[in-house]
C-alpha cells in the first residue's frame, strides 16, 4: 500500500497542478520533492516522489523531459534578445509547416522543437492519454487561434515518414483516425502508427489507406486510393 505522503500528492493536488510541477521540475525528482513539500506544507520525501512516479508510469517521461531541458539549456543563443536562431532545414532538423507562414523545426536526434512564434525552443510537458499512460508532448499552433497537444513520438513519426519520402519539409496534418503508440515513453523511436479504435468505421478504413505513410512533393500525406475522408 502506498504511504500516507504518497496518497496526499494525488488527494490534495489537482492533476493540472501536478502536471505543472512535473514540467517545472525539469525531470528532477529532488526538485519535484521540494515543490510538492512546499505545496502541501510538509515534507514529501524523494522516496515518496519516486513511488508516485513509478505508480503512474512517469519515469520514462520524466527522463526525456530532463534530457530535453538539458539540451535546451546547452543550445540557448542570442542572449540579448533571449531568442534562438532558426535551425537549418537540414538533417537532423525537419521542417513542419502548420498554417500561414508558420514553420516549426523538429530535431530527430535531440527531439527539440523550435517555435517560429517565440523563436525559441519550446518546453515539453507531460500529456496523459486518460488510461494511466503519460508521454512528453508539445503544444503547437495548427491554425489561427487553434492549438493542439502532440506527443513527441507522433512528431518523430511524422518527420521520419517525411524523410523516408525524400523530404526535408512536411505539412502538419491532424488525422485523428491515426494514433502514435509509444511503448517506451522515454524513447520516441519506439513509436508506431496504429488505427484509433474509437474512430468511425469509415475513418478507420480511410486511415488504413494511408499506411504506410508517404508524402507527396508538397509535403502532404497521400493515400493509395481516393477516399471520401478528406485530409
Amino acid at each position: 500500500m502506498p504511504s500516507k505522503g504518497y496518497c496526499k500528492i494525488t488527494r490534495f493536488i489537482d492533476p493540472d497542478r501536478i502536471t505543472h510541477y512535473l514540467y517545472e521540475s525539469g525531470g528532477s525528482q529532488s526538485k519535484l520533492s521540494r515543490m510538492l513539500s512546499t505545496e502541501l506544507g510538509h515534507n514529501i520525501s524523494e522516496s515518496k516522489v519516486k513511488n508516485f512516479i513509478y505508480k503512474y508510469n512517469l519515469h520514462g517521461a520524466m527522463q526525456l523531459i530532463k534530457d530535453i531541458h538539458r539540451e535546451v539549456a546547452k543550445n540557448i543563443a542570442d542572449k540579448r534578445a533571449d531568442r534562438v536562431p532558426e535551425p537549418p532545414t537540414e538533417y537532423p532538423w525537419v521542417e513542419i509547416r502548420s498554417h500561414g507562414s508558420k514553420r516549426y523545426k523538429f530535431n530527430m536526434e535531440t527531439y527539440q522543437l523550435w517555435s517560429p512564434s517565440s523563436r525559441k525552443y519550446k518546453q515539453p510537458f507531460i500529456l496523459s492519454d486518460g488510461q494511466r499512460h503519460s508521454y512528453p508532448a508539445y503544444s503547437i499552433n495548427i491554425a489561427l487561434s487553434k492549438r493542439v497537444n502532440v506527443t513527441i513520438g507522433r512528431l518523430y513519426l511524422m518527420c521520419r515518414d517525411g524523410l523516408d519520402s525524400g523530404l526535408k519539409s512536411i505539412r502538419y496534418q491532424n488525422i485523428r483516425a491515426l494514433i502514435a503508440k509509444q511503448p517506451v515513453p522515454s524513447d520516441p523511436t519506439s513509436a508506431y502508427w496504429a488505427i484509433n479504435e474509437h474512430s468511425s468505421e469509415l475513418s478507420k478504413k480511410n486511415a488504413l489507406a494511408l499506411l504506410p505513410i508517404k508524402y507527396d512533393e508538397n509535403g502532404r500525406i497521400r493515400a493509395d486510393y481516393s477516399p471520401s475522408y478528406s485530409i
